[in-house]
C-alpha cells in the first residue's frame, strides 16, 4: 500500500498548452455560488482561482486552481463532445498529435497541434496562440490566434503552395507546416471546436480518396497523455 493511503491518486498531467485568455473569460462568467460548490469539490483555494492571471504574483499556482474550477464546471454544465462527436460547445480527445509553430507572413506564430485516427479517419486540427505554450515568452504584437478567422489567417498566411478551395482540405494537410523529424506524440486536449466537415479527400500521395472527418478547434488545455 501507498504510504498515501490505498486511495487512488489524482492524475498528473504535464501539460504543454494551456489558454490564460479563455481561462480568465470562462472563470469570470461563472455564479460565485456555484463557484464556491465546485472550489470545494476539487479542492481549490477560491481566492487563489479568482486572481486574474495577468495579475497574479505565481501564476502557476493560479494558473491550475482556476483550470481545475473551469474544467469541472464545463463537464457539468455543457455538452463536452468527443473527436468522433464534438458537437458544437467543447470536446476532449486523446490522439497521437504532431505539433509545433506556424510563423505567419506577419505577426506573431501560432502553436498548431495536429492529428489523424487512420482506423475511422478523423483529423483534429488545433490552432492557439504560442505564447499559451507553457515556457514560451509573451507574444510581440499582442494579436491572439484563437478565433476562427484568425486561425484561417495564420494558416493561409503560412503557405507558399497553391492552396485548396475548401479550409478541410486545407486543414487536412496542415501538416505540411510540421517538421517531419519530430515526432508524435500521445496528447490530451480540452478544446472549442470552431469548423467541422465531412469530405472525400486523398490522405497520402498513391492512396486512393476516403471519407474524412476534419474537425478544426482552438484549445483550452493540451497536455501529454
Amino acid at each position: 500500500m501507498s504510504r498515501f493511503g490505498s486511495r487512488k491518486p489524482h492524475p498528473l498531467h504535464y501539460y504543454l498548452y494551456i489558454s490564460d485568455t479563455k481561462l480568465d473569460m470562462l472563470f469570470d462568467q461563472i455564479d460565485k455560488g456555484v463557484l464556491k460548490k465546485i472550489s470545494a469539490e476539487v479542492k481549490v483555494d477560491l481566492k487563489l482561482a479568482s486572481v486574474t492571471l495577468r495579475e497574479a504574483d505565481d501564476q502557476g499556482p493560479t494558473r491550475m486552481a482556476k483550470l481545475k474550477v473551469v474544467e469541472r464546471y464545463l463537464d457539468a454544465n455543457h455538452n463536452v463532445g468527443t473527436v468522433q462527436e464534438p458537437g458544437d460547445e467543447y470536446f476532449r480527445g486523446q490522439m497521437d498529435m504532431q505539433w509545433g509553430f506556424v510563423e505567419p507572413s506577419f505577426g506573431d506564430p501560432g502553436a498548431l497541434f495536429r492529428g489523424f485516427d487512420p482506423e475511422d479517419s478523423t483529423c483534429v486540427v488545433l490552432v492557439g496562440s504560442t505564447y499559451h505554450v507553457l515556457g514560451e515568452g509573451p507574444p510581440r504584437y499582442g494579436a491572439s490566434c484563437t478565433a476562427l478567422p484568425k486561425v484561417m489567417q495564420l494558416l493561409l498566411n503560412s503557405s507558399d503552395e497553391e492552396l485548396p478551395d475548401d479550409w478541410s482540405e486545407f486543414a487536412l494537410h496542415s501538416d505540411y507546416y510540421l517538421s517531419r523529424i519530430v515526432p508524435s506524440q500521445a496528447l490530451d486536449f480540452l478544446a472549442l471546436p470552431l469548423a467541422e466537415k465531412r469530405i472525400q479527400a486523398q490522405v497520402q500521395e498513391g492512396e486512393a480518396p476516403r471519407q474524412v472527418h476534419v474537425i478544426l478547434g482552438t484549445p483550452l488545455y493540451v497536455a501529454v497523455a
